[in-house]
């Protein structure tokens, strides 16, 4: 089979059904099995998803619970995986390193998570509801944290262990983590409050070690009761960093997004403003909140927020059986410049009871919304100004089928890695990933990573689409690596090249063309088997950034090159000794190394010593000098090799007076024949074997030429670089 029939056969290079676009909204389906996943926690476990986010390296966290045993002996406890970025459980991840974990939090017996943020330092941290004790006849909960380093190990710098809580007046459950800029915690739900019998909104703000931040409303935890006789409750928390200290009056004020239920069952969205120091902010509508219903007295729930650049803020959430938004000047006002009807308000219908979990803004402005229809994932995308995007799914929506989602804890959502976006809920932590408008999706993979000089043994790689277009596409790629590629400035090159147009590295690119009709154009590799000690090198090949396209998570691959020409061992001492008036002087330190033959006082002679231990076996051996002549006279000079057996001189202490004497007659002899600094070589087989056989770890060659002349050779030392090499096979 030939290097192209192996890299087609790799799966995930095979071709799709042919079609003239990649829909936005499509199911990403290098994800996974054909864009969705699932967890099996085992051991009976029921897994429920309710968070969900991205890391910076495309890999995907999603956190919950798992449930074990009914009635009074259920338990429950915080469930957390993570997926790599092509939708397999990550086995770097977790103390098992089976991309999931299993935590009984701080010993409760019953503990869900709720929500999940990534640090800008890559830990990550976990929240949710923990059971303590039974009151009034309720489980009274607790805002749970957990921190856990990258690999999934806790964070014991964080809280006690990498865990702390934080409680209310009554049974607190967090539904929502923002990160301020400094560092700090902000943790967002409802309490419900048993005397009264009513749920208010309750916030926390924690220090970056997860201690309470007493900063924040002097004992760093609020809880605000929206109206009497309600039921509020909190979902939603986000920081206003739109503009700056110095251009926003609100820049760093929390805003609070969630329902304020009535004794009826009558919702209202409902937003509340703190100020920085965890008080509440009465310039947001004269008094720090905002109630809002659809047009008509209609029912509405708040679920999610977001700020847009310029300061204005977007909830959405459920409304009489719709996805609904609204949008808020800065003010607390509602902004009817916002959707088709003049009105703040944007309602799409699914056909069915459905309601919007998370919103999200792209780097367009764009909007995504995602939420629940029936026991389906549901999606809708708008313009930054809440105009349906109709190019997205049908019609502007799309309904996924994923499993059995029939008992929610909500739907998580979050974007990336390229334009993708990932959401997750129900039951199995069904996660499904999705493209987004212009994923137009370009992959570069191989079936094997390894070519050689023997022989010379060549591979390739594919450049692959998912669309049998009717146009070629060009794709560029970045090349780098410690082999030298065809078409560099260098005109010496490790590898060639074929189906690729190899730019100069400057003023040309380097690029593949998939002719139009085709999912994938094949590259072939094959290395040069030149002279040069070199080891193993690379060549690597990612896609280059470029509007025409977006590159996959499969973006670089790495072609390692084996090299044949044998070991290098350097130089460990090297130092050239004179006669005469410098008979005792020290040359240990010099960049350059001499050799001369002339009259008392003039005469050179170069010391180096090399270490044999590491090389198992020795067949051959070659001493190999970068250097060159003085001048030009005649045709050079024969400057020959001897050993010597004693090799307890230093570098630093060896002069012409204390060197070792040479022994028996030269090794080897080369004519130095250039002004000009090449690598010149000498056979010094017979020799290095000898001393490997009788046990000698290291040996010692000097350098020495036999005719007087004029004329003297001069090569690097170790200090200068590319200095002494013995090259051994």
């Amino acid at each position: 089979m030939t290097v192209a029939q192996n890299l087609l056969s790799v799966p995930q290079f095979q071709s799709l059904e042919t079609r003239t676009l990649f829909a936005a909204g499509a199911m990403d389906t290098s994800f996974g099995s054909q864009g969705m996943a699932v967890v099996d926690f085992g051991e009976g476990y029921i897994a429920q998803a309710a968070a969900t986010a991205v890391q910076s390296d495309g890999k995907t966290i999603v956190v919950g619970k798992v449930v074990k045993g009914t009635g009074s002996n259920e338990k429950y406890h915080f469930a957390i995986a993570r997926f790599t970025i092509d939708g397999k459980l990550d086995n770097s991840f977790g103390p098992n390193k089976n991309g999931r974990m299993i935590h009984a939090v701080g010993g409760y017996s019953r503990a869900g998570a709720t929500a999940v943020a990534v640090q800008p330092d890559g830990k990550i941290l976990v929240a949710g509801g923990a059971h303590t004790i039974v009151s009034y006849g309720f489980d009274r909960f607790r805002f749970a944290i957990m921190r856990f380093l990258p690999n999934g190990s806790f964070d014991n710098s964080f809280g006690k262990s990498g865990f702390t809580d934080v409680g209310f007046d009554g049974s607190a459950t967090p539904h929502d983590i923002a990160l301020q800029n400094d560092g700090k915690i902000v943790i967002a739900g409802d309490d419900y409050n048993f005397t009264k019998p009513y749920t208010n909104f309750a916030i926390c703000r924690l220090n970056v070690n997860g201690s309470r931040d007493n900063s924040f409303d002097t004992d760093g935890r609020r809880s605000v009761d929206l109206g009497s006789n309600s039921s509020d409750s909190g979902s939603s928390v986000a920081i206003d960093y739109t503009g700056t200290a110095a251009t926003n009056p609100n820049y760093g004020k929390i805003v609070m997004a969630g329902t304020r239920w009535t004794a009826t069952g009558s919702g209202r969205a409902a937003l509340i403003r703190f100020k920085t120091n965890g008080f509440i902010d009465n310039s947001f509508d004269k008094d720090g909140k905002v109630f809002t219903s659809i047009p008509g007295n209609l029912a509405m729930s708040a679920s999610d927020l977001l700020f847009q650049p310029d300061g204005k803020i977007v909830i959405a959430g459920g409304g009489n059986g719709n996805f609904a938004m609204q949008r808020f000047l800065p003010t607390g006002a509602a902004d009817n410049s916002f959707g088709t009807d003049g009105n703040s308000f944007v309602i799409t219908s699914f056909g069915a009871n459905s309601a919007a979990d998370k919103i999200h803004r792209n780097g367009d402005g764009s909007l995504i919304v995602a939420g629940r229809v029936n026991e389906q994932f549901a999606l809708a995308k708008y313009s930054a100004n809440g105009v349906p995007d109709y190019s997205f799914g049908d019609g502007g929506k799309v309904r996924s089928t994923f499993g059995s989602e029939t008992d929610w804890d909500g739907v998580g959502f979050a974007y990336g890695p390229g334009k993708r976006f990932v959401v997750a809920g129900g039951l199995g932590f069904g996660t499904a990933r999705y493209m987004d408008t212009g994923a137009n999706v370009v992959t570069i993979g191989t079936f094997n990573t390894n070519a050689s000089e023997a022989g010379p043994k060549g591979t390739g790689f594919v450049v692959g689409r998912p669309e049998r277009l009717p146009t070629p596409l060009r794709v560029y790629l970045n090349v780098s690596g410690t082999a030298r590629a065809p078409g560099r400035v260098s005109p010496i090159k490790d590898y060639t090249g074929t189906g690729m147009s190899f730019g100069n590295g400057q003023t040309t690119s380097t690029y593949v063309d998939i002719p139009a009709n085709q999912t994938f154009a094949s590259v072939g590799i094959m290395p040069i088997d030149d002279l040069l000690v070199e080891g193993t090198e690379t060549a690597i090949f990612s896609i280059a950034p470029n509007p025409a396209y977006e590159p996959d998570i499969h973006s670089k691959v790495t072609i390692n090159i084996a090299d044949n020409d044998g070991t290098l061992l350097n130089a460990t001492a090297d130092s050239y000794v004179r006669d005469g008036t410098n008979a005792a002087t020290n040359y240990g330190a010099a960049a350059d190394l001499s050799v001369k033959r002339a009259s008392s006082g003039f005469n050179r002679q170069v010391y180096m010593k090399f270490h044999i231990d590491a090389v198992s076996t020795i067949t051959t051996a070659k001493l190999r000098l970068f250097g060159k002549l003085s001048a030009l006279e005649g045709a050079g000079i024969a400057t020959s090799v001897f050993g010597a057996p004693s090799t307890s001189w230093s570098e630093s202490g060896l002069t012409w007076n204390n060197r070792p004497a040479l022994s028996g007659s030269a090794l080897s002899t080369t004519t130095i024949t250039d002004t000009t600094a090449r690598w010149y070589e000498w056979d010094v087989s017979a020799y290095v074997q000898a001393q490997k056989a009788a046990g000698k770890t290291v040996v010692t060659l000097v350098l020495t030429n036999l005719i007087n002349s004029s004329q003297f050779s001069t090569f690097n030392s170790r200090e200068a670089g590319n200095g002494p090499q013995l090259l051994v096979g």
